[in-house]
């Protein structure tokens, strides 16, 4: 059966290279199909060798990204801000203020204010904000009011904190080694060298630490301190109704205390009059014989 097989595929391409050979001179579609034929096979091909080739150069265009991403999330930048305003109600402002910090996930660091019954109230308020939120807090401060400034800065602290993370780890290396020196220590002098080294080590850690976990607090929530100014009113009544009790009280109390010094006086004249009353006398007689004292001549002037 094979070598009947082998017979026809060679009569077979006998007779497709003599009708070939035969229309050549006039007929190029015979030799046009097994290239068409061919063609999807080498198209494969290609697209095969293509994809092997091209499927490198995006992963490798790729990688980078997700390290600059991982570069980017991890510098430690420092963002303060002080901006003033000028609102209708420091009061609302500030209660606006603590609603929206609450809702940021940040908290209100301290809160100062003047002047809240007079014409030109003032409020300071400083909050702590995640510095991924720190320009929409500021955009919303900003919109309470007129704003009259601005003054916002950053600061890159990321070589600050790996140069602490670094020094940390070898002093902690350090603090081992003295660790184990001591245990192995036997002479007084050699244990209180030891001992000193670790508590002079021990308080640097102790420094850098601290150092280190404010510089991350920092970097972690941003700084904003916002000055509220209320605008001019010219009479406002409703804010301090007890206005005219108040002055009452303030002006009879001035009055007493004016009585009591004037009392006071007295009592220390009254006191020392035993000290005071013969100096004057002393001083009267003095004067009184002053004037009784008969005036001398001046001697006539010689021609």
């Amino acid at each position: 059966m094979k070598m009947r097989n082998l017979v026809w595929l060679a009569f077979g391409v006998a007779a497709t290279a003599l009708v070939t050979g035969c229309a050549s001179g006039g007929d190029a579609s015979a030799t046009a199909a097994p290239m068409a034929a061919d063609a999807p096979v080498a198209n494969m091909a290609m697209k095969g060798a293509n994809a092997e080739v091209s499927t490198p150069a995006p992963e490798s265009n790729a990688a980078p990204k997700p390290q600059f991403a991982s570069y980017v999330v991890q510098r430690q930048i420092v963002r303060k801000a002080n901006v003033s305003v000028r609102v209708d109600d420091v009061e609302k402002a500030e209660k606006q203020v603590d609603k929206d910090v609450v809702a940021m996930n940040g908290y209100v660091d301290s809160t100062t204010s003047n002047d809240l019954t007079s014409e030109h109230p003032t409020m300071d308020v400083t909050v702590r904000i995640p510095v991924a939120r720190f320009d929409a807090a500021l955009s919303s401060f900003e919109g309470l009011g007129t704003q009259l400034s601005k003054t916002v800065t950053s600061e890159d602290v990321t070589g600050q904190i790996v140069d602490l993370d670094a020094r940390l780890k070898t002093l902690n290396a350090t603090e081992s080694t003295y660790r184990e020196l001591l245990l192995s220590a036997h002479e007084l002098k050699n244990v209180i060298v030891l001992q000193d080294k670790l508590t002079e080590v021990r308080s640097t850690i102790e420094s850098m630490t601290a150092q280190r976990k404010t510089l991350g607090e920092l970097a972690a929530l941003s700084t904003i301190t916002v000055h509220f100014e209320q605008k001019g009113i010219p009479i406002r009544p409703a804010q301090d109704p007890s206005w005219v009790g108040q002055t009452w009280a303030d002006s009879t109390t001035q009055f007493g205390n004016m009585g009591r010094q004037a009392g006071a006086a007295a009592i220390w004249f009254g006191v020392f009059c035993p000290i005071w009353i013969p100096i004057l006398l002393l001083l009267r007689w003095g004067v009184v014989s002053a004037r009784k004292r008969p005036e001398v001549p001046a001697p006539p002037r010689v021609q």
